[in-house]
């Protein structure tokens, strides 16, 4: 694959995947959208298989993360521009040393060595998603298995393994995928079979326990008062405004508690 057609590749995928997280909404990309990247990377080099996943990574992070600019330039002193420059920054961190790019490096050092990518990616990827609970400021912001928030069967796996189950669950067809493209569905049959009865089994066990809880009845009700002070952000961290601030929950808490 050329070099322009691989960058190609890696800003789809960078694309597709951020926009199978809110606001966006498309989740359903969350299950294909790495596979241009999976594609742009395979057989090459390990330094450049991470080149090629940082700019995956860069683009992907660089949309989910649309809000920070204008938070920062809103609540801060920092103008607009060196608001963007940080955004970059923060981008670059998240994908060049927790995300895309080491996965793309360590898998494909996997693979000359005889693992399947397919094994590895899940695997891999789990590992540094888990990491940016600590690295960066611990800022694990768009783990991949948050864009099936919604998706109800799918998402019982998180009572078993956390969000990480889903996100593992999710770079598994996509890795598959790519194997497909490369190989053809003849040549990799039991892998098709292998992916599609892992999903039925995570549907099933997702579905069962849905219908559960669904059916537990006879205890005890339980009522739950909810408080929004809705102070705007420029005055909650004002120190001069703490008072006032602290009164207004207590306020609405004990109105929450009378009724």
């Amino acid at each position: 694959m050329s070099r322009g057609r691989a960058l190609a590749y890696c800003v789809a995928s960078g694309v597709a995947l951020a926009l199978s997280f809110p606001n966006f909404e498309l989740r359903s990309l969350a299950w294909v959208g790495m596979v241009p990247w999976m594609l742009a990377v395979r057989g090459r080099r390990p330094w450049a298989a991470y080149g090629y996943g940082f700019v995956t990574g860069l683009v992907c992070f660089g949309i989910v993360l649309y809000w920070i600019p204008a938070t920062i330039s809103n609540f801060t002193r920092i103008d607009p521009y060196t608001s963007y420059a940080l955004l970059f920054l923060l981008a670059s961190a998240v994908s060049g040393l927790v995300s895309y790019a080491p996965c793309a490096l360590i898998v494909e050092w996997l693979a000359d060595a005889g693992i399947s990518r397919v094994v590895a990616y899940p695997v891999v990827w789990v590992v540094f998603e888990w990491s940016r609970n600590f690295v960066i400021a611990a800022f694990p912001w768009a783990s991949l298995g948050y864009s099936q928030y919604d998706l109800f069967p799918v998402n019982q796996l998180a009572e078993l393994t956390g969000v990480y189950g889903i996100s593992a669950l999710l770079v598994f067809p996509n890795a598959t995928l790519a194997e497909l493209a490369v190989g053809g569905w003849r040549r990799h049959l039991r892998l098709v079979v292998a992916a599609a009865t892992v999903l039925a089994l995570v549907c099933t066990f997702g579905s069962l326990r849905l219908a559960m809880l669904s059916g537990r009845g006879g205890g005890a009700a339980l009522r739950v008062g909810l408080v929004q002070g809705d102070i705007p952000q420029q005055l909650k961290w004002d120190p001069g405004l703490q008072d006032k601030t602290i009164d207004t929950y207590l306020q609405l808490s004990r109105r929450a508690v009378r009724q």
